[in-house]
């Protein structure tokens, strides 16, 4: 608005000088002056109109401007945060899987290895133990045969065995009671 002004100022003032050094007195340069002036005033408000139209569209567009960019601005901290969400949902859910998927089951075997294992121990140990019975019970009986038919090469080495597991069934005896008597004053 300031700068149609100005601008038409300027005019005025340059028609003035225009007509300063034009001859008064014929009228009809001044007429042609006049209507001059008219035109150029018509054209400088339409001028200062359309200055001020555009003025007023680049203040829109400016606003525009601006609430696009916060819009964009806002999407794009949107965006990061449903990405890291995102992000956040996919490793809870691999875990998940994998916990579920390798982790348990692993464990559930090892569980069932564990007790497999056990049982299988003891099941070594009831099968050694009366696997070392029978020996000692075939050896003893290899023995007697041996005192009945008197051959006497093998008799000092039968009595020394049947001393020997005479002295090893009473310590066995005695170890069996020993735990009794342990397991009776634990409870």
């Amino acid at each position: 608005m300031k700068r149609a002004l100005i601008v038409l100022v300027l005019i005025w003032i340059k028609t003035f000088t225009v007509v300063g050094g034009i001859n008064y007195s014929s009228e009809e340069p001044v007429v042609l002056n006049r209507i001059n002036q008219e035109e150029r005033i018509e054209a400088l408000e339409k001028t200062n109109a359309d200055l001020v139209k555009q003025q007023q569209d680049n203040k829109r567009l400016n606003e525009l401007y601006e609430v696009l960019l916060r819009q964009y601005e806002n999407s794009r901290s949107s965006l990061i945060a449903e990405f890291t969400i995102l992000i956040a949902v996919l490793t809870l859910i691999f875990g998940l899987v994998g916990y579920f998927g390798a982790y348990k089951p692993a464990q559930d075997s090892k569980k069932e290895v564990d007790r497999l294992l056990e049982s299988l121990q003891t099941n070594i140990d009831v099968v050694f133990s009366e696997y070392l019975r029978k020996n000692r019970d075939r050896m003893i009986d290899n023995y007697i045969q041996i005192l009945e038919e008197n051959r006497e090469s093998d008799v000092s080495n039968a009595i020394h065995y049947l001393d020997l597991v005479k002295h090893a069934a009473r310590f066995a005896m005695s170890l069996e009671k020993w735990k009794v008597d342990v397991n009776c004053n634990k409870t």
